[in-house]
């Protein structure tokens, strides 16, 4: 699950530093993998029980591709999340079978001809695909990367939502935002959404929240803003835009 994921990297403390390298730049950079690895290893840290955490949540995922559905929707919900999971697990851990369930999970979305889902569904395996293509960028072929710079922009493009209280809003239009940060300069799509992606999750959607931090929808649905913490995380590594001083995010 992301959410394990986001706990994993933000308990171990690594600082924030800007990416200056094309590939990875979401959430940490090459010159950070030595530390997280390192925080992950240390069974004195609480970064090593998520990291185990973390490989007991992708096992029922790895050697297992998502099912041939008609019409794919919120069952690929787990797939976006496992894909995201299991490419983390590869970098910290360099296990060769992470790497291929990856690279196999990329390839079966690369050729979907249809949308990843609706909504939710394809915000998901948008954000994973998303998140692989950028950690395990040195790792793939370059015509596997071209066929996923181009079915991004084909089959993710169902990744909308314009109710911006609703938990819905803050998946998807992140997912847009990592998305275009994650191919920026490569896929065709990626300056059009970045753009989409700062407008609907800047100024206006700062206005709707108050100041002190509680969650509008309550605190079952307080989690979805996880994806707003990595859009916003990703969005001031890669384009030095920080929306974290919102007095909302600040009191959560």
């Amino acid at each position: 699950m992301i959410l394990k994921m986001v706990f994993l990297l933000l308990f171990i403390a690594v600082p924030v530093s800007f990416a200056a390298s094309p590939h990875p730049r979401l959430l940490f950079t090459a010159d950070e993998i030595t530390l997280l690895v390192g925080k992950a290893q240390d069974t004195e840290t609480y970064g090593n029980r998520l990291f185990l955490e973390l490989e007991e949540n992708a096992e029922p995922f790895v050697q297992s591709l998502p099912p041939q559905l008609t019409r794919p929707g919120l069952a690929y919900r787990e797939y976006g999340d496992a894909l995201a999971d299991i490419s983390l697990l590869y970098v910290l851990t360099g296990n060769e079978t992470y790497r291929q369930q990856a690279v196999a999970m990329l390839g079966f979305f690369s050729t979907m001809q249809t949308n990843w889902g609706d909504h939710l569904g394809t915000a998901h395996v948008t954000m994973g695909v998303s998140f692989a293509y950028d950690w395990l960028y040195n790792e793939l072929s370059p015509t596997l990367r071209t066929k996923i710079q181009s079915t991004l922009c084909t089959s993710g493009h169902a990744t909308r939502n314009s109710e911006v209280l609703g938990n819905h809003y803050y998946t998807t239009w992140s997912a847009v935002g990592i998305a275009g940060l994650a191919f920026k300069n490569e896929a065709s799509c990626a300056a059009t959404w970045s753009q989409e992606a700062r407008n609907k999750l800047g100024q206006t959607f700062h206005s709707k929240h108050a100041t002190d931090g509680f969650p509008h929808e309550g605190i079952g649905y307080a989690r979805k803003y996880e994806h707003v913490f990595l859009y916003y995380d990703a969005l001031r590594r890669v384009e030095g835009i920080d929306n974290f001083n919102h007095a909302w995010f600040r009191n959560f």
